[in-house]
C-alpha cells in the first residue's frame, strides 16, 4: 500500500450494521487496502458549544447519527463493488 495513492468511497451510509458487513466482506474477499472509519454529521442541537442533545433521553437511549464510510485504492475499487453488490449494498 503506498502513501500517497488515490482512492474512492465505496460505502457511505447511516448503516452500522451494513457498515460491519461490508467491512467483513471485503476482508473475507481479500481485498487490500480497506479504510473504514465512522463520523457524527449533525451538529448538536443545543447552542453554544452543548454536547448534550435532547434526543439521546429518550426511551431507547442514544440515537445513532453517525455517518459510516469505507473507501479503497483505485485499482481494487471495482472488484470492492462487485463484493458489495454481491450483498444487496448500494452506496
Amino acid at each position: 500500500m503506498a502513501l500517497f495513492e488515490k482512492r474512492e468511497e465505496i460505502f457511505c451510509k447511516r448503516d452500522r450494521a451494513g457498515w460491519t458487513a461490508a467491512k467483513a466482506a471485503l476482508k473475507a474477499a481479500g481485498i487490500r487496502g480497506v479504510r473504514a472509519w465512522h463520523c457524527e454529521v449533525e451538529p448538536p442541537v443545543g447552542g453554544c458549544g452543548c454536547k448534550l442533545d435532547i434526543r439521546d433521553f429518550g426511551p431507547n437511549g442514544r440515537i445513532d447519527r453517525e455517518m459510516y464510510l469505507v473507501t479503497v485504492p483505485s485499482a481494487e475499487a471495482g472488484r470492492a463493488r462487485e463484493v458489495l453488490a454481491s450483498l444487496g449494498e448500494q452506496r
